[in-house]
């Protein structure tokens, strides 16, 4: 009844399409007049609110001021030349009045402790700008360069010995954990317009979370954009190339707009924004809708020529419907799945995913067929190909796989030796390696590697009980120990600490009569009297390393980029030299903006075995149902994991890890490769239900959906090829490895699983058993 219905009010029914899609088009074009960022991959979008690693770093960042670290390598011909030191100088005092900008430093306005009139300590910096483009003389230059090569706080960090070409600059700006406002954005583009307006400076790189996170927003924008143009041209090329004829690629549009547009406008309502997850929404969303509309389309052209156009559709659409509702299910299920991750993107991806999948079955159920009925309508069969590309060849296939059965099993038998790869598979994420060689976030990195300066860092926090400040005696002597042996660390480039500036602050009050030693053994008394020196002399900088009540503080240490393996082992190396030589009474926090993003290891490992898990168990429960069979049922499914476990020992092979993006492959790819076994089958059963025999229902289901499950396997590879377009690593290779996972899905389904399906019948179809016991000899 529903489908006659759908048929006889097919002009209502594109009404309501029309409705919505304008609905949610306005909510589309008023989020992108908003003024909104429409991407944001900052740290707090991939942490639930509550998540205790992101409350543990909230809680960081609001004792030591809600900042986020960057570095700005910086190339001239000497950076102990005045005009260079005069225009640095001014570059630096104009980035910090740069909104979002907490602090600005680089060795033109770096401040060092010194003793000035009456004996005061004064915190100021060691380079006064004045004007003046030339040394007054070559004395007065090398008089300076000594003076900073002489100090032990700039080197390493700021400069080294023996390069007079580079220095860095460090920014301290906000660190909003979720703010969709592109503030991060217009940071970077305040930075480009100062530094690229000096003739002194030849070039720049900056480095940092901040712009590693613009340049990922950046691409997830400008890679949605790529993916709905190519996936439009994709659509409308195989369209016309494999229907060819308007009125089937018009219906193709009603389906993907229809899955499309709603999609997105409920991403916009929701306030959500495009992250590396949700980026290839535009392309699933397509090529599942397309997928779906593939199969009515040629069931309908086939049946036309033996009835009228409502009959053929109301026949396709009977047919279709339970296959198409079942594998709408299971493919609903898997993005399902990722509603069980507690990583947000992932969650979205999985609910708004899910939203979508549905949509596109609704539309192949409703709109499409009734566009099919306004198309259609007055076209005699004459009229209008009804035929599609490759429809005359598909009855030869039948006896092609019969007769080349053993060259099949050996086929993929060799297939299946490549499984081994599966347990070099690891969880791993390397952000600066997700861009290509030639991106500017890869060149800056570089640079800075090549320069010897630290790219990263990571904050070693510790919190003292309510009883214990750090001037005590023997928290400062362990804290000392810890900070020295953070710094002897062959993994650390330098640290930036509590310890190691009031050891600076001393050896200049003292006019270098302390020895180092002497220090360690300071009392409570001179210690606090050294620290009330740094902050009557004006020393801002030690509020960066300890909080107000000195109950809290903390030990930057400066490494290059590490991956999150590696950084995951850093750390458990920083955790043991606590346990040796640290404050016994304090709390060892280590946090910052990379260790968060590589926490993230621990939730792509969760997700992956919950979305594997749940569409598993999930298909080991319906596909017997679907198939009133235990035995297909769970054939299907082992069939149906063989292009998943080849994917991954792939990508195992080459390299690739799991990470926040490819993580995506296992439960979506698992959950539409079965989508065609389903289809299949189906046509199998039905067959074997209209009297045929086994081996017939087999040659027959080949001839007459073959065809529409090759059409729905290029259109899925030809939308997830049109992932490879990025230039963002994780998202090129998650559309390699999808493509690569549905080209062995449907190799499988038509090739693989008749040959399975015929050694089969031999021992469960009575009439093929009984041939089969009468050619046994007689024993």
């Amino acid at each position: 009844m529903f489908f006659k219905f759908i048929l006889s009010h097919y002009r209502w029914v594109l009404f309501a399409w029309i409705l919505m899609i304008g609905v949610f088009s306005a909510a589309v074009v008023e989020r992108l007049l908003s003024g909104d960022s429409i991407a944001d991959n900052s740290v707090g979008t991939w942490f639930m609110h509550d998540d205790p690693a992101l409350v543990q770093f909230r809680d960081y960042l609001q004792d030591f001021g809600s900042n986020e670290w960057s570095m700005i390598l910086v190339k001239t011909d000497s950076i102990f030349d005045k005009d260079f030191l005069e225009d640095l100088a001014d570059a630096t005092q104009r980035l910090e009045q740069v909104t979002d900008v907490v602090k600005a430093t680089s060795i033109a306005t770096f401040q060092d402790n010194k003793i000035v009139e009456e004996d005061a300590l004064w915190y100021t910096s060691i380079y006064t700008p004045d004007g003046q483009r030339e040394w007054s003389s070559a004395a007065e230059r090398t008089q300076f360069k000594q003076l900073m090569l002489n100090n032990e706080n700039l080197l390493g960090t700021y400069l080294h010995k023996g390069d007079e070409q580079t220095t860095i600059l460090l920014i301290q700006s906000d660190n909003r954990l979720k703010d969709p406002k592109p503030y991060r954005s217009l940071i970077q583009h305040e930075i480009d317009t100062i530094f690229s307006s000096y003739d002194t400076i030849e070039s720049y790189h900056l480095v940092g979370t901040m712009p590693t996170i613009v340049e990922m927003n950046k691409l997830s924008v400008l890679n949605v954009y790529i993916f709905y143009t190519s996936t439009v041209v994709l659509i409308t090329l195989f369209g016309l190339i494999v229907f060819r004829n308007l009125r089937d690629l018009f219906t193709i549009y009603v389906a993907t707009l229809g899955t499309l547009i709603p999609s997105m406008g409920v991403l916009c309502l929701l306030d959500r924004t495009y992250n590396m997850a949700t980026q290839i929404m535009p392309v699933l969303f397509a090529a599942i809708a397309t997928a779906n509309v593939v199969h009515l389309i040629k069931e309908f052209h086939q049946l036309r020529s033996q009835m009228a156009d409502k009959e053929a559709l109301y026949e396709a659409m009977t047919r279709l419907w339970k296959p198409g509702l079942w594998a709408t299910t299971t493919t609903t299920i898997g993005f399902c799945s990722f509603m069980f991750s507690s990583v947000p993107p992932f969650q979205e991806l999985g609910g708004i995913g899910a939203m979508g999948v549905i949509l596109g079955w609704l539309m192949g159920i409703t709109a499409c067929p009734a566009a099919l009925v306004l198309f259609y309508q007055g076209v005699p069969q004459r009229g209008v190909r009804g035929d599609t590309l490759g429809d005359g060849h598909w009855h030869h296939l039948p006896n092609w796989i019969h007769n080349n059965r053993h060259m099949i099993l050996g086929i993929f038998a060799l297939f299946a030796l490549s499984f081994v790869g599966l347990k070099d598979l690891r969880v791993d994420t390397n952000f600066v390696g997700w861009f290509n060689d030639k991106a500017k976030t890869t060149l800056n990195y570089n640079a800075l590697d090549d320069a010897k300066y630290p790219t990263s860092y990571v904050s070693a926090t510790l919190t003292f009980p309510n009883d214990l400040r750090l001037e005590s005696e023997e928290i400062f002597q362990q804290l000392m120990a810890f900070e020295n042996a953070l710094k002897n660390m062959p993994e650390v480039i330098t640290t930036y600490g509590i310890g190691e500036m009031l050891w600076q602050i001393e050896k200049v009050l003292s006019d270098g009569r302390t020895s180092y030693q002497e220090f360690l053994q300071y009392n409570e008394g001179e210690l606090s009297d050294i620290m009330f020196s740094g902050v009557l002399s004006g020393n801002r900088d030690l509020d960066d390393v300890r909080t107000p009540d000195h109950d809290r503080v903390q030990i930057l240490v400066m490494t290059e980029y590490m991956s999150s393996v590696e950084l995951h082992a850093f750390k458990r190396k920083i955790e043991s030299l606590f346990e040796q030589t640290g404050p016994s009474a304090a709390d060892l926090l280590i946090t910052g903006n990379a260790v968060m993003l590589a926490n993230m290891d621990r939730e792509v490992y969760e997700t992956q075995l919950i979305t594997l898990g749940v569409v598993s168990i999930f298909l080991l429960i319906t596909l017997p149902i679907i198939f009133r069979s235990w035995v297909m049922g769970f054939a299907g499914l082992l069939l149906n994991l063989f292009p998943l476990a080849f994917t991954y020992s792939l990508m195992a092979w080459s390299g690739i890890t799991v990470n926040l993006a490819t993580v995506i492959v296992g439960g979506i790819s698992l959950s539409i490769v079965v989508d065609d076994t389903i289809h299949f089958l189906f046509r199998f059963k039905y067959f074997q239900a209209q009297g045929m025999a086994w081996h017939e229902a087999i040659e027959e289901t080949i001839s007459t959906i073959g065809h529409s499950i090759t059409l729905t396997s290029v259109i899925l590879i030809g939308a997830f090829s049109v992932l490879t377009l990025s230039t963002f690593m994780p998202i090129f290779a998650m559309g390699v490895f999808f493509s690569i996972a549905i080209v062995m899905a449907w190799a499988m389904d038509l090739l693989l699983v008749p040959v399975l399906l015929r050694y089969w019948g031999q021992w469960a179809d009575p009439e093929l058993a009984a041939q089969r016991r009468a050619s046994l000899p007689e024993t």
